[in-house]
């Protein structure tokens, strides 16, 4: 059973499937350089227009995108009964962003994960990023767009 659980992680390992650093190696920077940049209400008009087609066509595609911040938030993915019900389980932290100031009608989410716990904290409301994602699938019939792994690449002037 050892050598199996082995074997698996050498070859999740292989697969790129190991845990992600929160540094992008040389050639990962080259891909995100070669990245064209995308609006929120591009992508967002896109989804309304056909979400089943924008599904295939940006479901698991890294994306970058100039946004403002319009929230910050955190919370734990579980709760731990045993200990008094306090949230004792994997931070998460994610991102309310919009291509204007406090747009509520076309806005996505990005999600970082617990490594980028510095990054998030330095965020406000109203400033100005860059940001690298990952497209989650929008759930049938809401317009839910999440980006997943989000890395903030550079703040911005406003």
């Amino acid at each position: 059973m050892n050598k199996l659980i082995g074997v698996l992680c050498f070859l999740f390992l292989l697969a790129g499937c190991a845990p992600r650093s929160s540094q992008l190696t040389p050639q990962q920077q080259d891909k995100v350089n070669n990245l064209q940049k995308t609006s929120v209400a591009q992508i967002a008009e896109e989804y309304r227009a056909n979400n089943a087609r924008s599904n295939r066509e940006y479901t698991g595609k890294w994306m970058k995108l100039d946004v403002y911040v319009v929230g910050v938030n955190a919370f734990s993915r579980s709760p731990d009964v045993s200990r008094g019900g306090r949230k004792t389980g994997k931070q998460e932290y994610f991102i309310h962003m919009a291509d204007v100031p406090a747009n509520y009608n076309d806005d996505m989410t990005c999600r970082f994960d617990s490594d980028q716990e510095q990054t998030v904290m330095s965020l406000n409301k109203g400033q100005r990023i860059t940001v690298l994602g990952r497209m989650k699938e929008a759930e049938f019939g809401t317009l839910d767009l999440t980006l997943e792994q989000c890395k903030v690449l550079q703040t911005l002037n406003q």
